[in-house]
């Protein structure tokens, strides 16, 4: 039992005291899916800087990740970036269309 590739113990296996390090996810990422989110929450003026500040973070996120993969997911990153992209050119839609029908 000592040669299997079985579940046994052994180092290195994320166990706290080993010598793999633990990943902490980036705090730019955690803080780009909250404003995010929270952008969802506004009004349609406010929400665009709300939203392209969360792309800049997951972009910020994302940077971290690729130069340390022990700062956590990557897909954090791309979460913020994805979902601010999503308020934003949602929130852009909804301005133009509101822009172009307003009557003169």
């Amino acid at each position: 039992m000592s040669g299997g590739a079985g579940g046994g113990f052994r180092p290195g296996r994320g166990v706290p005291g080993d010598a793999e390090p633990t990943r902490r996810p980036s705090l730019a990422a955690i803080i780009g899916i909250a404003l995010a989110v929270f952008a969802f929450l506004l009004p349609s003026w406010w929400a665009l800087p709300v939203a392209a500040i969360a792309i800049v973070l997951g972009v910020v996120g994302r940077r971290q990740f690729r130069a340390d993969p022990i700062t956590g997911p990557g897909w954090l990153s791309l979460t913020a970036i994805i979902l601010g992209a999503f308020v934003l050119l949602g929130q852009i839609a909804i301005l133009a269309t509101a822009l172009v029908s307003a009557p003169v």
